[in-house]
């Protein structure tokens, strides 16, 4: 009773038809079906993605590790294990386990999912870096994670077209350099700070993505820097590091940029 109560409380809350509430009610239900039964995998797995569902990433880990020891051929669990890793920084221990079920899955959306948490870990991988490198994390504390390790967006913004000559990049918006001759934005990507110029503020086209409003665009430091496609064109008169700024586009929370 406690399993079936738990599993349909869960659905309704995956499904968006019910609170977050019901989801620990289900939780609850789960748990106490995994207590009384002892090697009840598939409690266990429901389990697991109920804590996924809650954003308890850690216990859904270790949960679906011992629903995975139970029925190691299960490729779906094997996901919803990855992308807790992923969610957790565990890059390499995801890569493995999703390397063999896109080879061996006979379900082409198993194998379709498997490939898109695999390109996830590399976009992952590299906000985390960039992160790291803006905001260094104190010795005891654990390393950054980005909005998008902790949550499972579905966001999919229709970005600006580019044009010939066109570059964009991920990074964080980190600041906005003002003089009376122009303006630099200060984006700082994979290894490097890009500072990218414009005569004037309406050169650029801003476009926000966000739910929330943002909030001004102004010179001087953006607190707390922001994840953002910076659209730029090369100067031949300057370093590969500096352009010419043609459009920046704030990123949702949760998003994941491409490889």
């Amino acid at each position: 009773m406690h399993y079936y109560f738990g599993v349909a409380l869960v659905r309704r809350v995956a499904n968006r038809t019910a609170s977050d509430g019901e989801l620990k009610k289900g939780i609850a239900s789960l748990e106490r079906a995994v207590e009384l039964r002892s090697g009840f995998t598939e409690a266990e797995k429901m389990l697991g993605y109920g804590y996924l569902l809650a954003n308890e990433t850690e216990k859904g880990r270790d949960m679906l590790r011992r629903a995975l020891d139970g029925d190691p051929g299960d490729d779906n669990v094997i996901l919803m294990l990855a992308e807790a890793e992923l969610r957790l920084g565990q890059f390499a221990e995801a890569r493995r386990r999703l390397g063999p079920v896109v080879g061996r899955a006979a379900d082409a959306r198993v194998k379709e999912r498997a490939r898109e948490l695999l390109a996830r870990s590399v976009g992952i991988e590299q906000q985390q870096k960039v992160r790291a490198e803006v905001v260094p994390p104190a010795p005891d504390q654990p390393p950054i994670s980005s909005p998008a390790s902790r949550t499972n967006s579905t966001v999919q913004p229709a970005f600006r077209e580019r044009e010939a000559g066109e570059t964009r990049t991920y990074g964080l918006f980190t600041e906005i350099e003002c003089s009376p001759q122009q303006i630099v934005l200060h984006v700082r990507a994979a290894g490097q700070t890009l500072l990218l110029r414009a005569s004037r503020f309406d050169a650029i086209d801003f476009i926000s993505y966000r739910t929330t409003t943002p909030g001004t665009i102004s010179c001087g430091p953006r607190r707390p820097p922001e994840d953002v496609y910076v659209t730029w064109r090369r100067d031949p008169a300057t370093s590969n590091q500096q352009g010419i700024a043609v459009a920046v586009e704030l990123l949702p929370d949760g998003f994941v940029p491409a490889p």
